[in-house]
């Protein structure tokens, strides 16, 4: 399967931000991106897993979370 590559518009598109919000993210090198020619390409399954790992939870979630863990540590013991 080829991989798709995206531009700096194509990124901010997605993130809702300016391309100087990009470019500030990738000076950082808070995403990861490719240098191609001078231009810049960001591997949209890269783009997608850093938006993924900025999610932030429901409180509904947490709840699971912590009653699932819960309920193994209780398992473990007994």
């Amino acid at each position: 399967m080829p991989i798709k590559l995206l531009t700096i518009e194509n990124v901010a598109d997605l993130f809702c931000v300016s391309k100087t919000t990009i470019y500030r993210m990738v000076e950082s090198r808070i995403i990861p991106f490719y240098r191609i020619s001078r231009r810049l390409r960001f591997k949209e399954d890269d783009v997608l897993a850093y938006l993924e790992s900025q999610r932030v939870k429901s409180k509904e979630e947490w709840f699971y979370v912590a009653l699932h863990k819960s309920h193994k540590s209780l398992s473990t013991t007994i």
